[in-house]
C-alpha cells in the first residue's frame, strides 16, 4: 500500500460525505483539512494521518468498512480490536496496552453495548506524555476518573501537545452513567456528556485564581508578565460575559481560542518546566478543554 494508492482510492471511491464520516469516526477535524475539491479533501486527510502517525488507524477502519477495497491493504504490526474494560479501581490505561486508535491512543472498549466502559473509582485514562488520542464511549458507576492525565512535571512540549489535541477533539468522552468528578483536563464538570454553564464558570473562576497564583509569583521576567497580563484580561472579558443573562458565544469562544494560542506560544520562550513560562503554557490544555466545553454549551 502506497500513499498515492491510498489517496486514489479515497478520491476515487469516496464522496464527501463519506470524507467527513471517515473523520468524524477517526476524531480528525474535518474542517480543518485543507481544500474544498474531493482530490484535495483526500490528500490532506492521508497526509494528517501521516503527520500524526494516524496512517494505520485509517487503513484499519477503511478495512472495516469497506472490506472489497481494503481487505489486503497492508497494515503495520498491531494489537487491533481489543476488546477491554477498566473495571479495577485504581487502575490506569496507558502505553501501547490496550490501543487501537494508533501510537500513544487509548481505546476502551467491552461491555454488552459495544461501547467503551470505564467503571470504578480513581481510575486514569491515558497519562501525561500521551502522544495519540483518546476516546471513551461509557463511564458507568464511577467517581473520580480522569481523562487525559494532569501534567504534573513533564514538559512544555507535552502541554502544548495536549492543548492541540484538546482543541482538535482527539480526547473525549461520549456517555456518563451514574457517575460524578470526571475530569477531562477540567476539574468542575460532573458530567462530560451534559456539561452546564454554571460548570463552565467554576472552570474560569478556577483557571483565574490559577493565574493570578503565577503572576503573583514575581519570578516572571518581562515577555512572560506581558502574557501573563494579557491572559488575565483575556480571561476577564470571558468572565464578564459569561455573567451576562445571554452570554454572547461567539464572543466567548474567540476570546478561548485567543487564550489557547497564547499560553501555547509560551512554549516557544520557555526552557523548561521549571520555569515560570512553563507553568503558563501549562494552562493552556484547560484553556482548550475549556474551549471544547464553551462550544458544546454555546454552539460555534
Amino acid at each position: 500500500m502506497t500513499r498515492q494508492w491510498l489517496r486514489d482510492q479515497l478520491s476515487h471511491r469516496f464522496n464527501l460525505d463519506e470524507l467527513r464520516t471517515l473523520c468524524f469516526d477517526l476524531a480528525i477535524p474535518y474542517e480543518n483539512l485543507a481544500g474544498s475539491t474531493l482530490s484535495a479533501k483526500a490528500r490532506e486527510l492521508v497526509t494528517y494521518c501521516e503527520r500524526h502517525h494516524r496512517t494505520d488507524d485509517l487503513v484499519a477502519l477503511l478495512r472495516e468498512q469497506r472490506p472489497d477495497l481494503f481487505a489486503d491493504a497492508a497494515l503495520p504490526q498491531r494489537k487491533r480490536d481489543v476488546q477491554a474494560a477498566l473495571t479495577s479501581d485504581g487502575a490506569t490505561a496507558q502505553g501501547t496496552g490496550n490501543i487501537v486508535l494508533g501510537a500513544g491512543a487509548v481505546y476502551i472498549g467491552g461491555n454488552v453495548e459495544r461501547s467503551q466502559l470505564v467503571q470504578g473509582n480513581q481510575n486514569r485514562v491515558g497519562d501525561e506524555a500521551q502522544r495519540g488520542g483518546i476516546r471513551v464511549g461509557k463511564i458507568v458507576d464511577s467517581e473520580n476518573v480522569t481523562i487525559g492525565g494532569e501534567l504534573k512535571g513533564g514538559n512544555l512540549a507535552d502541554a502544548a501537545a495536549l492543548a492541540e489535541r484538546l482543541m482538535n477533539g482527539s480526547i473525549s468522552v461520549e456517555e456518563v452513567v451514574r457517575s460524578k468528578h470526571i475530569m477531562v483536563g477540567l476539574r468542575h464538570v460532573a458530567d462530560p456528556a451534559a456539561p452546564t454553564l454554571d460548570a463552565l464558570r467554576q472552570e474560569i473562576a478556577a483557571l483565574r485564581d490559577e493565574l493570578t497564583a503565577i503572576r503573583d509569583s514575581e519570578a516572571l521576567d518581562a515577555v512572560e508578565a506581558e502574557d501573563a497580563e494579557e491572559a488575565a484580561a483575556t480571561l476577564a472579558t470571558v468572565a464578564t460575559e459569561l455573567d451576562k443573562e445571554a452570554p454572547r458565544g461567539s464572543r466567548v469562544l474567540r476570546k478561548l481560542k485567543e487564550l489557547t494560542t497564547l499560553l501555547t506560544s509560551t512554549a516557544e520562550a520557555g526552557e523548561s518546566a521549571e520555569k515560570v513560562g512553563g507553568q503558563l503554557v501549562k494552562l493552556a490544555p484547560v484553556a482548550a478543554a475549556l474551549y471544547q466545553l464553551a462550544q458544546r454549551l454555546l454552539g460555534g
